[in-house]
């Protein structure tokens, strides 16, 4: 069962200048995933004049909450070890990341027995929204050059593994102390109800005590030392001294602070200019806009072909030759807005290694007016494998 507090916030945008270390924190750097953890790029994706901040106004009690979560997926383990929240990120955002979905840790629901403990101070709040930030020079000019590649999939993916796959709209500044135990279940370790829960509260409540008790009684049922947790700086805190370390952290100023949480995670491709986003979200095989082909395959490449009068087929040539016609076409015909013509039959023939044709029937079920105002039809070149020569 989880319960859940309100606390009174404040904004205070002079907060941001007393911190002495913000942009060391890299809060301009994107977030890096891989099945080894969340890290900051070492290279900044965005200019930004200054985040707003919003500062947390409690007592000392109130500061320090305690929360225990038994988790039973993997992904949710993940998300906690790497100080981001189970609701932070949407799920349809995710696919991208990797080519091959098995290896994607934000997806992974494999089954597991987890235990994640931690204790936490939140200070202060950075937002950080897509309206405020402009992408450098450097990175535009490198997507710029990808989409130009003849394969423009696996360098838009190079990118992003440099510069980071998501961005956070907002960063949480504290303190903290957390621990995961992966239980490993036998015939002599007792048997416990483990199920998909979560506990917390606030220092000095009865509530406190518990969660720290149980969970001790959990992890020490498993043989699991539970004498310590460790701060995100990769400080180990001895459980007898964690009142002390959080009158430290009470009594420290805002240049101590650490990152303890991103929330609010978006794909980077969301910070480029509207054309640009569309053009790599078509290379990702993203395209949620009228005319959508709602594929979730590899894209190598895409293609408009004007459609002004007929003949209604037309000739595509590859910019490179493959090794094989084992690919998927995906076609539409649309309005110069977007909206799609979806009474037209798009068909496409002679599919081989230099290129296809492609054929437009059913024409005589729509406008004409519509024909001779440059209707567009959009092609996507996807599922390419690795046995092409690209």
């Amino acid at each position: 069962m989880s319960t859940y507090y309100n606390v009174s916030m404040t904004e205070v945008q002079d907060v941001v200048k007393s911190i002495k270390n913000i942009y060391s924190l890299k809060i301009n750097n994107g977030l890096i995933v891989n099945a080894e953890g969340v890290r900051r790029s070492k290279f900044s994706a965005y200019s930004l004049c200054s985040p707003k901040a919003r500062k947390l106004n409690m007592s000392f009690a109130n500061s320090f909450q305690a929360t225990l979560r038994f988790s039973t997926k993997q992904r949710d383990t993940f998300l906690f070890e790497n100080h981001i929240d189970h609701s932070a990120i949407n799920l349809e955002h995710c696919d991208w990341i990797f080519a091959n979905s098995a290896e994607n840790p934000l997806t992974n629901e494999s089954l597991v027995k987890n235990v994640c403990m931690k204790i936490q101070c939140s200070q202060l709040e950075l937002k950080v929204e897509k309206e405020m930030i402009k992408p450098s020079k450097e990175i535009v000019a490198k997507v710029k050059e990808a989409l130009r590649h003849d394969n423009p999939y696996n360098e838009l993916m190079t990118i992003f593994e440099i510069y980071g796959k998501f961005l956070p709209k907002k960063i949480i500044l504290g303190h903290k102390i957390y621990r995961t135990t992966c239980l490993i279940v036998n015939e002599s370790q007792p048997d416990i109800n483990f199920k998909e829960e979560e506990w917390s509260a606030y220092f000095k409540t009865k509530e406190y005590d518990d969660i720290l008790n149980q969970w001790k009684e959990c992890i020490g049922s498993y043989g699991f030392n539970s004498s310590y947790l460790v701060s995100v700086d990769n400080k180990s805190i001895m459980r007898d001294e964690i009142e002390m370390w959080m009158k430290t952290c009470s009594e420290s100023e805002y240049g101590s602070l650490k990152i303890i949480g991103w929330n609010e995670l978006y794909p980077i491709y969301e910070m480029f200019e509207e054309p640009l986003c569309r053009e790599i979200k078509s290379i990702l095989g993203i395209i949620d806009q009228p005319g959508s082909f709602n594929i979730k395959e590899k894209v190598l490449f895409s293609g408009i072909i004007p459609v002004n009068v007929p003949p209604f087929s037309y000739r595509v040539n590859f910019p490179v030759c493959f090794e094989s016609n084992n690919y998927q076409l995906f076609g539409k015909l649309v309005k110069q807005n977007g909206e799609p013509i979806d009474k037209v039959v798009i068909k496409f023939k002679s599919m081989d290694i230099y290129g296809f044709y492609v054929f437009v029937e059913n024409f005589n079920t729509i406008e004409w007016v519509y024909i001779f105002n440059s209707l567009l039809l959009i092609y996507l070149i996807a599922n390419i494998p690795i046995n092409l020569n690209l």
